[in-house]
C-alpha cells in the first residue's frame, strides 16, 4: 500500500508548454477549493519570474525557471465531475488539488497575450506592403495565436460547442457540446468562454 502511495504522490517536473498544450486536458477544480484570490502583487510577481527565465535562455539555453509546484490527479473514471454531462467530456480530465492559484493566473495571462497577438495582428493585415521584419513578425504572430488559443480551450473537434474552456469549478460548470446543458458560471469559466467568443 505505501509503495502505491508513493507513486501516487511521485514528483515530476513538467514545463507550461507541456501543461496546457497537446494534452487535451480540461482542469477541475473541486468544490471544496477555495475561490481565485490572487491580488495582482502575486500575479505581477509570477510574471516577472516567468520574464527572468525567458532573460536567462539568452544566457543559458538549459536555465530553468520554478514557478511553484501543482498537485492534481487524473479522473480517469470520471467519478468527481458533479454536474455530469455524460459523453461530454475533455479526453482527460485533471482534479487540481493545488495550484489553482497559479494555473488560474497563467490562463488569464495568456489570454491577456493572445489578446494583444491578435491586435497585431489585425494591425499588420491593414498594412499593404510588409517588409521582411513584418512579414517574419506577421507570421510569428500568426503562429503563436494558434497556440495560445490551444491553451486557454479544449478543442473537442465535434459537436455544437466544437470548443470548452480549459478550465471549469464543480457545482458552478458543466463541459457540454450543445447550449442547453453547458454552464460556465464560475468567474475562471465564464470568462474563458466568454473570452473565446470576443476573440472570435
Amino acid at each position: 500500500m505505501s509503495n502505491d502511495i508513493d507513486q501516487i504522490f511521485e514528483a515530476h517536473s513538467n514545463s507550461i508548454y507541456n501543461l496546457f498544450i497537446g494534452s487535451g486536458a480540461g482542469y477541475y477544480i473541486p468544490p471544496y477549493q477555495r475561490p481565485y484570490t490572487w491580488p495582482k502583487k502575486k500575479v505581477f510577481r509570477m510574471i516577472e519570474d516567468a520574464g527572468h527565465g525567458l532573460r536567462m535562455l539568452l544566457k543559458h539555453e538549459d536555465a530553468i525557471t520554478f514557478i511553484g509546484s501543482i498537485i492534481f490527479i487524473e479522473d480517469r473514471k470520471k467519478e468527481t465531475i458533479s454536474p455530469l454531462v455524460k459523453n461530454d467530456l475533455p479526453p482527460k480530465v485533471i482534479l487540481v488539488i493545488d495550484g489553482q492559484q497559479r494555473i488560474t493566473s497563467l490562463l488569464l495571462t495568456f489570454s491577456a497575450i493572445h489578446n494583444e497577438i491578435q491586435q497585431s495582428i489585425q494591425t499588420l493585415q491593414k498594412k499593404e506592403d510588409l517588409n521582411e521584419i513584418y512579414a517574419w513578425f506577421y507570421r510569428a504572430c500568426i503562429d503563436l495565436e494558434g497556440e495560445l488559443r490551444e491553451v486557454i480551450e479544449i478543442d473537442m473537434r465535434r459537436g455544437e460547442k466544437q470548443f470548452f474552456p480549459r478550465m471549469i469549478r464543480a457545482i458552478d460548470d458543466s463541459w457540454a457540446r450543445t447550449s442547453d446543458l453547458e454552464k460556465y458560471t464560475s468567474p475562471i469559466a465564464k470568462y474563458l468562454s466568454d473570452y473565446r467568443a470576443y476573440a472570435q
